[in-house]
């Protein structure tokens, strides 16, 4: 775990972000530079993409991942897009969905949808088997840094497609949600095996619930 990031460990409920989850979500952004002090007003921080990951399912992993999305999108004039590595789609069960929108490297476009949120797009990369090539994988992803402000995956425990080591690799922060009984060396495990993937910078937030 010799990469470590400067967040705190954040406690949070699993409500939805509607509650006492949405302050938590903004701690997490103010964390990592997204807001100035205590306003509302987005900053330009180092950070335009997170991973939310975890030791386990059961974690909270898409709860937070999904509300921190929603949170930023509301609060700030930021664009951001959630992008769901869950083969089951997992984040879709949140949202109404607008019209599809353009954009970004044309064999991810036709996949970005919308959300009744407004600068709030998702991404589902189940949906985008065609580009198998990790090199191009790679050039998709940072194209698709490039168009959003903010960029938050929702990476589930025990994903192993193609697309996990480009994703570690090219965002800028990852954290591991995990629970409070979670044993120490499993959350060492995880932060040294993401570490191996060239994750950049590792921090973990802990639900105390």
């Amino acid at each position: 775990m010799d990469k470590r990031t400067d967040i705190s460990i954040y406690d949070y409920s699993g409500r939805p972000w509607e509650s006492e989850l949405g302050a938590y979500c903004q701690e997490i952004l103010r964390g990592i530079g997204w807001y100035h002090s205590s306003t509302a007003t987005a900053s330009q921080p180092d950070i335009g993409s997170v991973v939310f990951t975890g030791v386990s399912p059961g974690q909270g992993v898409t709860t937070l991942a999904v509300s921190t999305a929603v949170i930023a999108a509301r609060d700030l004039t930021t664009r951001v897009c959630l992008l769901d590595c869950s083969e089951a789609r997992d984040v879709h069960q949140y949202f109404d969905f607008a019209d599809t929108v353009a954009g970004l490297d044309s064999r991810l476009a036709k996949h970005i949808r919308t959300t009744t949120h407004g600068n709030l797009d998702i991404l589902s990369l189940s949906d985008a088997r065609e580009i198998r090539n990790s090199q191009r994988m790679k050039l998709a992803i940072r194209r698709l840094f490039r168009c959003f402000d903010l960029v938050v995956i929702d990476m589930p425990a025990r994903y192993r497609s193609r697309w996990r080591s480009v994703l570690l690799a090219e965002s800028d922060l990852s954290l591991i949600v995990a629970d409070q009984d979670c044993p120490q060396m499993l959350l060492e495990n995880l932060a040294n095996d993401l570490g191996k993937e060239r994750a950049r910078n590792v921090g973990v937030i802990v639900n105390r619930d």
